[in-house]
């Protein structure tokens, strides 16, 4: 018993230090970039040695990809809230503007307020060009996004009976790409609103009028 009650111990000081490590990893990276912040600077807030990030993460670059697959895991469940919210209130708005409101409103949510997970991420990227293993982790990120979407899409389409005039695919590329690219561009809420909204309502365009409520015949 009394080893038992010492190994669930060590397992959650063990747990302490990795989620601190990471919450420091995560203000350092999003305010300075992956490349300004150092191993030092990151054991150095949250009160460890370099040993630590070499016992939980092995590198630096296995715990930006830490930092990387939380952020994401975040985003899409923030955006997966957003879409329940939205639904339930859709009854008051005309379906074809509610799908085109959700998905700028999606949109502006991944530039402005998750715009530094989308910097670190193009910047490990840069940083790891040539790293097979950095590949593989971004790579499975960027399939849970578009699956993310994906499913909010069809969601979205099925609660509102809109049969929505491109494919799916072709709407979550596009839209991830003027994500990135506004990033890139540093553009505020209202750049991104101008920007997105036409190419959104474009992409979500039916065959039918757009006038039609949920609810309604």
């Amino acid at each position: 018993m009394p080893a038992t009650s010492q190994r669930l111990s060590r397992t959650e000081q063990r747990q302490r230090t990795h989620e601190r490590l990471l919450a420091a990893a995560t203000v350092l990276f999003l305010e300075n970039g992956y490349t300004a912040t150092s191993v030092e600077q990151i054991v150095e807030v949250a009160g460890y040695t370099r040993g630590a990030v070499q016992g939980q993460f092995g590198t630096k670059a296995e715990l930006a990809d830490a930092v990387l697959d939380r952020l994401c895991s975040r985003a899409i469940a923030q955006a997966s809230m957003q879409l329940v919210r939205q639904m339930r209130s859709a009854e008051e708005i005309a379906v074809g503007e509610w799908m085109i409101e959700l998905v700028t409103g999606w949109c502006e949510t991944a530039v402005i307020e998750r715009r530094g997970w989308i910097r670190l991420e193009l910047e490990v990227m840069a940083e790891r060009w040539h790293d097979g293993d950095a590949d593989i982790r971004r790579d499975a990120r960027l399939a849970l996004v578009r699956a993310a979407v994906h499913d909010h899409l069809a969601t979205a389409g099925t609660g509102t009976g809109i049969d929505l005039a491109v494919d799916a695919d072709t709407i979550v590329m596009g839209l991830l790409s003027v994500v990135y690219g506004l990033v890139i561009q540093n553009e505020e809420r209202a750049a991104v609103t101008a920007s997105v909204r036409p190419l959104v309502r474009h992409l979500l365009r039916r065959n039918s009028p757009v006038h039609s409520r949920i609810g309604q015949g």
